[in-house]
């Protein structure tokens, strides 16, 4: 299931990245407006699609999650550079307490949590994931419905915060501008 997350997000984003720098520069707000609350949806839909028998269902749900996720990368940090005018310092605060639930899954393992729980949202969902983890006697044994209860609640969460986003892209005007006048002379 992570490679067709990751393949699908890579061939979605092998195809909008033209689109989004050359037909939609100043949509950029609004795209993510559309697409971001779409995958907190496919989240929140993990809680009742992790079930026997559901295999397909998972994949779809992954593709979709990677298809939003990975076309929304390049978006994410092009907004994060207009808010704070600084590009430098808004992919280090992006990069460092950025979401990556897929993760949570892998850090499961005790002997991938020191290595994969790099960045702070990571820890923190295996540590909550972990606590959250049925008992052994529990049916299923181990099994993790909290967990995705939680994590979909998470994501809805933040990802409809997005809704509030102003997206006035003044430093790629004051760009084109400038090249303008570079052009001109």
């Amino acid at each position: 299931m992570g490679a067709a997350l990751l393949l699908s997000g890579l061939i979605a984003a092998i195809i909008t990245a033209p689109l989004f720098d050359r037909v939609l520069t100043h949509h950029l707000a609004i795209t993510s407006k559309i697409i971001v609350p779409a995958i907190a949806g496919a989240w929140l839909s993990l809680i009742w699609a992790v079930k026997p028998g559901n295999i397909g269902g998972l994949f779809a749900i992954m593709v979709i999650i990677g298809v939003g996720s990975l076309t929304m990368l390049p978006v994410g940090l092009e907004l994060g550079c207009e808010v704070t005018r600084n590009s430098d310092g808004s992919s280090a605060l992006l990069w460092f307490s950025c979401v990556f639930p897929f993760l949570h899954f892998v850090c499961l393992c005790p002997l991938t949590r020191v290595k994969y729980s790099g960045n702070l949202f990571s820890s923190l969902f295996v540590l909550v994931g972990g606590a959250l983890r049925a008992p052994p006697t529990a049916n299923p044994p181990l099994g993790m419905r909290r967990a995705l209860i939680f994590m979909g609640a998470f994501i809805m969460g933040i990802c409809f915060s997005i809704l509030f986003l102003r997206g006035k892209q003044a430093r790629k005007e004051l760009d084109i501008r400038m090249g303008k006048e570079q052009n001109a002379e």
